[in-house]
């Protein structure tokens, strides 16, 4: 019985450190997925039609103002004039006939966003709002798509992230439930360690067992989470130098300090009185 109580703890110190990497992989995963849906969403593209008053240098002013505004990468005032296809000698005229019929367009292209779901469309208002800005179209129907995507996005986040918590809250529950009674204090105390009786530290004892704690359980999930990270279908290869030093160190300090809070606890449980009396005056043909 003894030795099955401590099969399932030490099982049940691996799935612990295995949970945390799990936890750890499924918020480097949806991290990563936002990361690229953000990339497919940039860069937002804006096209104004400027006032026909505006002149040739009027024009360049307010491209150069639009391009100060915050979020903006590069502005530009163009006119989208078809090829002519026609005769040589008449595609000076089609050119001047497209010219004078057709305002000139202003474009802009934004930069990385940080919210581009609120800074997107005050951005687009700002563009609208600037002096000699006739009309504007700008890429709402993508944004609208990208808000669409990140809501479904948070919602598959926030489950898998409650069910990693509730699945590390069992096993750490079954880790104190099956925590070994001689690693208690009070069994310890009662019992010593090879014969040393009550002339033991048990002080001494615990630090040691927190330390052994904290290094199995860092250990165990240094190697879960390099092998499954390493494993991981990421969308970029860059993407790994980014997540994989400041998760590991994360998750092993996590996985440590659950590891030592079960010790902590496990410590300070009582044991019954029939155990250590068995202990202390083993029956007979032991």
């Amino acid at each position: 019985m003894k030795l099955f109580k401590l099969s399932t703890y030490s099982a049940l110190v691996i799935i612990v450190s295995f949970s945390v990497a799990f936890r750890s992989l499924i918020l480097i995963h949806f991290q990563a997925q936002k990361e690229a849906m953000e990339q497919q969403l940039f860069p937002i593209c804006y096209a104004a039609a400027l006032d026909e008053s505006l002149n040739g240098s009027q024009q360049e002013e307010l491209a150069a103002t639009v391009e100060s505004f915050e979020g903006v990468a590069n502005a530009g005032v163009d006119r989208p004039i078809p090829s002519w296809t026609g005769p040589k000698e008449h595609e000076e005229d089609w050119i001047q006939l497209w010219k004078t019929h057709m305002p000139a367009i202003l474009y802009a292209t934004t930069e990385f966003l940080p919210r581009p779901r609120e800074q997107a469309p005050l951005l687009a208002d700002k563009i609208s709002r600037a002096t000699g800005v006739a009309q504007l179209h700008w890429d709402q129907n993508r944004l609208e798509r990208f808000s669409a995507a990140m809501d479904q996005w948070q919602k598959e986040r926030t489950f898998f992230s409650i069910l990693s918590i509730f699945f590390i809250a069992a096993a750490l529950g079954g880790l104190l439930a099956s925590y070994p009674r001689h690693l208690r204090r009070e069994y310890i105390v009662r019992t010593g360690v090879s014969g040393a009786g009550v002339h033991v530290k048990p002080e001494r004892i615990w630090l040691r067992l927190i330390l052994w704690h904290l290094f199995a359980s860092a250990v165990l999930f240094s190697l879960f989470f390099s092998l499954a990270f390493w494993m991981h279908p990421f969308p970029s290869p860059d993407q790994t130098n980014i997540y994989f030093l400041r998760s590991l160190l994360e998750g092993a300090c996590l996985a440590g300090a659950l590891s030592m809070a079960i010790c902590l606890l496990g410590w300070w449980m009582r044991t019954s009185d029939a155990d250590s009396s068995a202990a202390v005056h083993p029956p007979l043909g032991v």
